[in-house]
């Protein structure tokens, strides 16, 4: 999943994604150019809920449109499946 954002001003934003926790989720990791951002994201839960992931802060040098990737990496050993959930990624200025 490529996500495409444009960045009206440069300097760093948090970068946090809201998302549905499922028994068939997997565990992901965004990046950015081929350089993994943040932490990867377990996306499993026994039972549906609905959380947000903060992958932390990230400087873009100028404003421009940027494109990040989101790839399932593995699956939870308790999980029945490789899905991903996305409900949207925000961009904070800090």
């Amino acid at each position: 999943m490529i996500f495409t954002v444009n960045v009206a001003t440069a300097g760093s934003y948090d970068i946090k994604l809201s998302y549905k926790k499922y028994a068939t989720r997997g565990i992901s990791q965004l990046s950015f150019k081929g350089t993994n951002i943040g932490a990867t994201l377990d996306q499993y839960a026994a039972t549906d809920s609905y959380a947000s992931f903060d992958f932390g802060t990230f400087n873009l040098a100028t404003a421009d449109s940027y494109s990040f990737k989101y790839t399932v990496t593995e699956k939870n050993a308790s999980s029945s499946g490789y899905g991903s959930s996305f409900d949207d990624l925000v961009l904070t200025p800090q």
